[in-house]
């Protein structure tokens, strides 16, 4: 039969042993909380919140202007009855008349030399211009050699709006909203009119809405002729 003081001799030996152990662990490392995983869920969700390498090169993409000036130039554009017509579209009478039915009245005039107005680059040219209930379109061309497309549209009625749902009749406020990249000529809103230019990417290309009593009172959207 095992003796008692034996079995007390084991379990003091075990407990001196332990201690002895547990006093070559440093402090700090008793201390210490245990880490966190590399990656936690803050972790994950910013990572899912950044746009990738590739997402970010399709955004500086579309603000690119040598690649993309045919996407920033349907800026310039307005609605009709589900329609989007933007400057530099094709537009010759039949598709005019398809859009916009027939037109109230038609003006035409092909630039010379000596016809006055001082256009020299436009020589050769013909200037076609379509009255509509509170829109007028103006198309220019080279007889047999180029297409006619729009290069200037003046908007006096709400039921046409900007490709940003803008309007005539619309507040001043609700114009800076929707097109905050613009800039007000006079520098200071009054009571008098004002202009309010909004640019895509170049002088060439414009869409000037005028402002009295703070309201727009019409739209024009035009391309420089060169």
């Amino acid at each position: 039969m095992r003796r008692p003081w034996k079995n007390g001799l084991i379990i003091l030996s075990v407990v001196v042993i332990g201690a002895m152990i547990t006093a070559c662990v440093p402090e700090e490392e008793l201390s210490a909380p245990i880490e966190e995983p590399a990656e936690t869920l803050e972790d994950i969700a910013e990572s899912q919140s950044e746009p990738d390498s590739e997402s970010s090169e399709e955004v500086v993409e579309l603000c690119s202007i040598d690649n993309n000036e045919s996407a920033l130039l349907k800026q310039l554009a307005f609605i009709h009855e589900g329609k989007t017509i933007t400057i530099g579209d094709y537009a010759d009478e039949v598709k005019m008349e398809s859009l916009f039915g027939k037109a109230s009245d038609i003006k035409q005039h092909t630039y010379s030399k000596d016809d006055g107005r001082n256009m020299d680059q436009l020589i050769g040219l013909t200037e076609k211009e379509y009255s509509y209930d509170g829109l007028v379109i103006k198309t220019i061309e080279e007889k047999d050699n180029m297409e006619p497309f729009i290069f200037s549209v003046e908007i006096a009625d709400s039921k046409y709006q900007t490709l940003r749902k803008v309007k005539v009749g619309d507040s001043y406020e609700v114009l800076r909203e929707s097109y905050p990249e613009g800039v007000l000529l006079g520098g200071e809103l009054t009571d008098q009119d004002d202009i309010y230019r909004y640019e895509p990417f170049d002088y060439v290309n414009v869409m000037n809405f005028h402002i009295k009593d703070r309201k727009i009172e019409s739209i024009a959207i035009s391309r420089l002729l060169d």
